[in-house]
C-alpha cells in the first residue's frame, strides 16, 4: 500500500485581518491585553458575542442546467434580521438565544439578565468585544454580582474559536430554522425573544 504525502507547492488557507490591528497603538493595547492573561482558567472563560442573518442576504444569481431556467424563491419586499447572541465556553455553546431584529443595548440586557446569567458559576471570566450595547453599567453589575468578571476585548479583536464551535451562519441557520419549526431549543429560561416590528 502506497502513501501519498502531501504537495510540496500546497496552497496555505489565506487568513485575514483587520488592518487596524497593525496601527501601534491598537497593537500595543492587543500585546498588553494577551500579556496580561497568561494566568486565566480556559475553562472559566466564556466568551459572548452576536452574530445576524437577513432575508435580503439570499443569493441573486446560481446554476443549472444548460437551457433551463434557475427559478429559486426568497422574500421580496419584506426584510427581517434574526439575531443569535450566545456565549461560548471550552466545552461549546451555552446561553444561545435568538432575537427577531438587531441587538440594542435594551435586549442585550434583557439577554444577560434572564440567559447569561443563569449559567454563570463563581470565578468565571466573561469576555466581550466593545460593542456599545455590552458597555452598560448595568451588564457589568449583573454579571459582577454572580461573583464572575467581566473583560472586554481590545480593538479589532474577535473572541477565539474553540473546536470549531462558532457563531457561524451555520449556527444561526440552525438556530434559526429550530426557531421557525418550533423544534426544541437548548435548555435556558428564555431561548427566544420576538421584538414588536
Amino acid at each position: 500500500m502506497a502513501l501519498l504525502s502531501a504537495a510540496r507547492d500546497h496552497k496555505e488557507k489565506k487568513t485575514g485581518h483587520a488592518v487596524e490591528q497593525d496601527r501601534p497603538n491598537v497593537l500595543k493595547k492587543r500585546l498588553d491585553w494577551f500579556n496580561g492573561q497568561l494566568d486565566l482558567d480556559p475553562e472559566r472563560l466564556v466568551f459572548v458575542d452576536e452574530t445576524w442573518t437577513a432575508t435580503n442576504m439570499a443569493r441573486s444569481h446560481g446554476r443549472c442546467k444548460r437551457g433551463e431556467r434557475l427559478r429559486m424563491g426568497f422574500p421580496h419586499g419584506h426584510r427581517k434580521t434574526t439575531t443569535l447572541v450566545a456565549g461560548l465556553r471550552k466545552t461549546g455553546m451555552v446561553a444561545p438565544m435568538t432575537l427577531d431584529g438587531p441587538i440594542n443595548g435594551d435586549w442585550f440586557e434583557a439577554y444577560v439578565r434572564h440567559v447569561l446569567i443563569p449559567t454563570l458559576r463563581p470565578g468565571d471570566v466573561v469576555i466581550m468585544d466593545n460593542l456599545s450595547s455590552h458597555k452598560r453599567a448595568s451588564v457589568q453589575e449583573m454579571i459582577e454580582a454572580t461573583g464572575a468578571r467581566l473583560m472586554f476585548l481590545p480593538p479589532y479583536t474577535r473572541p477565539p474559536c474553540f473546536a470549531g464551535e462558532a457563531l457561524s451562519p451555520l449556527t444561526v441557520s440552525h438556530f434559526v430554522h429550530r426557531q421557525h419549526t418550533g423544534a426544541a431549543l437548548p435548555k435556558s429560561p428564555i431561548h427566544s425573544i420576538r421584538s414588536n416590528r
